[in-house]
């Protein structure tokens, strides 16, 4: 499917709605993709620093979707963070609440501690429906 900047720039000469065969079509392009998964906290989540030991926090994880959505959890950081489940197949209105791990190193020799730049992020894949 054409951008709105290909269509302009293929043919100055071209209509821009003649790319289209629909007007739904032009509205799913311009229009933002809805969200599959509603998580809380959406934004970020908030793990306190104890050097030495494993913290955790949980986040909720929610199918807003008509359709069966797939998720994996994916991080800069796999061998000290991971998150169980680390993914799942959810049903249309399902939800469940996942635990996110991180193990914090103690600074070493009285250094100041640093807190590492951690992120993650959950993918999600519209899918068919439960698999085995």
């Amino acid at each position: 499917m054409a951008t709105p900047q290909e269509s302009v720039q293929g043919s100055s000469t071209c209509n821009f709605f003649t790319k289209f065969s629909s007007l739904s079509s032009l509205a799913k392009l311009l229009l933002p993709t809805p969200r599959r998964l509603k998580l809380d906290p959406s934004n970020k989540l908030f793990l306190l620093y104890e050097p030495g030991k494993q913290v955790r926090s949980a986040i909720k994880i929610k199918n807003t979707s008509k359709s069966h959505v797939a998720f994996k959890f994916q991080t800069t950081a796999p061998k000290s963070c991971f998150m169980r489940p680390p993914g799942a197949i959810l049903s249309p209105g399902e939800s469940l609440i996942a635990t996110v791990f991180k193990f914090v190193e103690p600074p070493e020799n009285n250094e100041k501690p640093q807190k590492p730049a951690l992120k993650f992020k959950i993918m999600s894949l519209k899918v068919k429906g439960p698999m085995d």
